[in-house]
C-alpha cells in the first residue's frame, strides 16, 4: 500500500512539474551539475522582490503549460534574487542590470544568450527558443529571410529578432510605436499571401497572438469575419484575442495615439456590436467619450468624469493619457480643469497608472508645479 501511495505521489508531482515551469530550489553550482547530468542548459531568472514585471512573469507566464512543457524539456531552471545571498555575486558575474533578466548557460558556465523584460507566453517561448538554438543566430535568421524564405517559424523568429534589437534603445513614444509597427508589418506581409486554410492552421496562430493589435489589419479582419470557422481548439482564444484587439483600439483613440472621426467611431461601434462584445454595455462609456468633441473642453471633461469608473483599466489609462495630449497647448484655464480631473483620480490609481498620470500632469502643469 505504501509503495502504491508513493507511486501515486510521484506521478502527481511529475504531472504538476510538467504543467508549469519547474524552477528547482537548488544552488547555482548544483544547477550546473544537474544540467550536465541531464544534458540540458541552465536557465536563470534574475529577479528582485520589488520588480513588478518579475512578479507578472512568475504569476501569469511561467505557470502556463505551454511554457512549462517547453522549458522543462530543455533547461534546468532556477530563480536568483539578485539582491540576496549568492545572487549578489552571481548577478555581478553576469553583469545583470535590469529585471527580470533571463540568462541561459551551458553547464561549463559559458553564456548561450540572454533577454530582459516581461512578455506574453508565446512571445517568451519564441524568444527563448531563438536565443538558445544555434540554428537561430541573428546572422542565420537574417540570411534565411533575405534569401526569400517565408515559413511560419522563420517569420516569427525574424519579427522577434527585430523587436529584440530595439529593446533597450532610448526612443521617444513615437519611435517606439514605429519600431513596434515594423514587426507587425513584417508578419502582416507574410500573412497576406496565405490561403484562408493556411490562416487557420495552428502554426500561424502567432500572427493573431502577437501581431494583430489593430482592427484595420488583415489578420484582425479575417478573425472577425471567420471566428466561428477556426478549429474548435482555437475558437476561444480567437475570441479572446479579438476582444483584446478591440479594447486596444478604443484605448488608442482615447489616448490620442490614433486619430479618429465620427465615421471611424460609428464603424467601431457597429463592429463591437456585431461581434457581441458590448452585450454587457462594457463599451458604452468609452464610445460615449469618443463621441464627445474634445474641442468643447468643459463638456468633454464632464463626460469623462461621468463614465470614467465604467471603463476597463486599459481605457482608463487611455483617457488620462488623452487628456494631457488633447490639452497640452490649451489655455491655462483648460489646462487647470484637465489637471484637476487627473489629480482627483490619483488616490485610487495603481502604481502603473500613476506613472502615466504623473507624466500627463507634468505636460499640463509644467515642471514648476
Amino acid at each position: 500500500m505504501k509503495k502504491l501511495m508513493f507511486s501515486l505521489l510521484a506521478a502527481a508531482m511529475t504531472m504538476s512539474a510538467s504543467a508549469q515551469t519547474n524552477f528547482r530550489e537548488i544552488t547555482y553550482k548544483d544547477a550546473l551539475a544537474a544540467a550536465k547530468a541531464e544534458n540540458k542548459m541552465v536557465f536563470i531568472d534574475f529577479y528582485t522582490e520589488w520588480c513588478g514585471p518579475c512578479k507578472m512573469m512568475a504569476r501569469e507566464i511561467f505557470p502556463q503549460k505551454s511554457v512549462g512543457d517547453f522549458m522543462n524539456e530543455r533547461f534546468v531552471s532556477i530563480k536568483i534574487d539578485a539582491e540576496k545571498g549568492e545572487g549578489v555575486t552571481i548577478s555581478k558575474k553576469y553583469n545583470v542590470k535590469a529585471y527580470p533578466t533571463f540568462v541561459i548557460l551551458n553547464p561549463d558556465e559559458t553564456e548561450v544568450g540572454r533577454t530582459e523584460g516581461s512578455r506574453t507566453a508565446s512571445a517568451f517561448v519564441a524568444e527563448i527558443d531563438r536565443i538558445s538554438n544555434p540554428e537561430k543566430t541573428p546572422e542565420k535568421i537574417k540570411a534565411r529571410y533575405d534569401s526569400g524564405e517565408r515559413t511560419a517559424e522563420l517569420v516569427k523568429d525574424y519579427a522577434a529578432l527585430c523587436a529584440e534589437e530595439n529593446r533597450g534603445k532610448r526612443m521617444t513614444r513615437e519611435e517606439s510605436i514605429k519600431a513596434y509597427d515594423e514587426g507587425i508589418n513584417i508578419v502582416q506581409d507574410y500573412y497576406k499571401n496565405l490561403s484562408d486554410a493556411d490562416r487557420m492552421k495552428d502554426e500561424n496562430m502567432f500572427v493573431y497572438r502577437e501581431y494583430s493589435p489593430y482592427t484595420d489589419l488583415a489578420s484582425t479582419q479575417f478573425m472577425a469575419a471567420n471566428k466561428d470557422k477556426f478549429p474548435a481548439e482555437n475558437k476561444a482564444e480567437i475570441d479572446s484575442i479579438l476582444r483584446r484587439t478591440y479594447e486596444t483600439q478604443t484605448y488608442l483613440y482615447l489616448s490620442g495615439d490614433r486619430e479618429y472621426d465620427d465615421a471611424k467611431i460609428s464603424d467601431l461601434k457597429n463592429e463591437i456590436s456585431k461581434l457581441g462584445f458590448n452585450s454587457d454595455k462594457a463599451y458604452d462609456g468609452a464610445l460615449k467619450i469618443l463621441s464627445t468633441p474634445s474641442a468643447d473642453a468643459d463638456k468633454y471633461i464632464d463626460v469623462c468624469k461621468k463614465y470614467y469608473n465604467s471603463l476597463s483599466e486599459m481605457n482608463k489609462s487611455g483617457v488620462v493619457q488623452g487628456m494631457s495630449a488633447k490639452y497640452a497647448d490649451a489655455d491655462s484655464d483648460t489646462k487647470k480643469k484637465a489637471s484637476r480631473f487627473i489629480r482627483n483620480l490619483l488616490p485610487d490609481m495603481s502604481i502603473s497608472e500613476l506613472y502615466s498620470s504623473i507624466m500627463g500632469l507634468m505636460t499640463l502643469e509644467g515642471q514648476s508645479h
